[in-house]
């Protein structure tokens, strides 16, 4: 599980339900994505995968923004990495990629760029 030498891992781990933090990252990553000039990852962490879950979708700090993105990501057949949680992700409309939290360190030595969106301490 590695990225290309010159890739992209766009790591969001912001609680979407207490901050705005994951849909300003969200969009970042579609910026990223739609540039192309290089391979990028979205890897959503534990304590994101709950924006992913359709039923929470209404409760997230800017749903709007994130709704947007997601269209764009399900426009452009993207995948997601989301690191085990659990909470359970069906989606049909996306490619979801689960790893176990051991496997997110992997990815984040195998990308030349790394964006880290968490939530400050």
């Amino acid at each position: 599980m590695t990225l290309d030498p010159h890739g992209t891992l766009v790591l969001i781990d912001a609680d979407p339900l207490a901050s705005s933090r994951f849909s300003e990252a969200l969009r970042t990553a579609v910026g990223l994505i739609a540039w192309k000039s290089n391979d990028v990852k979205l890897l959503i962490g534990a304590s994101a995968r709950v924006a992913l879950v359709s039923e929470r979708v209404a409760e997230l700090v800017d749903s709007p923004g994130v709704l947007e993105s997601l269209r764009f990501l399900q426009e452009e057949a993207f995948c997601f990495w989301v690191e085990q949680g659990p909470e359970k992700i069906e989606k049909e409309d996306y490619e979801i990629r689960e790893i176990a939290s051991g496997e997110v360190a992997g990815l984040i030595r195998g990308a030349r760029y790394l964006l880290h969106f968490g939530d400050r301490s």
